[in-house]
Parts: structure tokens; sequence; C-alpha cells
């Protein structure tokens, strides 16, 4: 999810005046292989495969947020994609790479 939506969310609850509790914000589910496979294809680096290594103890295998609750009672919806999310990073990666 990006920090952007995040902050959205954050609005939407101070905006509305009944908003009490605890609201999950999150995006799609994802994999970390569907992850690392958008980052090397973004960053243009076909060539570079990632290391698979076995499931570490206390790994948690499936973790999706539950966001019905923030969408019916704040009307919150993610609005940047993942794709779009991690090409932005990317290119804010470069510019400080070209600072520094």
């Amino acid at each position: 999810m990006h920090v952007s939506d995040v902050v959205n969310a954050i609005i939407a609850s101070l905006k509305n005046e009944r908003a009490r509790g605890v609201y999950n914000v999150g995006g799609r589910a994802v994999t970390i292989n569907q992850l690392a496979d958008l980052i090397i294809r973004l960053a243009g680096r076909e060539g570079l495969k990632p290391v698979r290594a076995p499931p570490r103890l206390g790994d948690i295998r499936h973790s999706v947020a539950d966001i019905m609750r923030v969408r019916r009672k704040l009307g919150f919806k993610p609005r940047m994609r993942l794709e779009m999310g991690v090409a932005e990073l990317l290119e804010a990666a470069r510019c400080l790479d070209r600072v520094g």
C-alpha cells in the first residue's frame, strides 16, 4: 500500500466525526515472488534472479488486510496501484543515486 493511500485513510477518519475504533487499510494481496518480479521488471533488471530460500520458523505464510469496515464506514478505497507506487519508489531511488 502506498503511503499516500495511508494518509488519505487517516484524513478520512479525521473528517468523519463518527469514526471510532480500529480500521485496517491495505491493498490487494501480493506474494513476495510477485513483488520481486515487479521490481525486477520495472527496474529493467530482467537478468536478475531472486534468491529463494526455504521458509523460516515464524514466517507468516499469508496476510491480507480486511478493509471492508474502512470502506463502509469512511468510504475509503486505495487509489495508487502497486505498479505505480513501485515505479515512483524506483524513480526516487534513481534521483537519490544521482545526487549522492
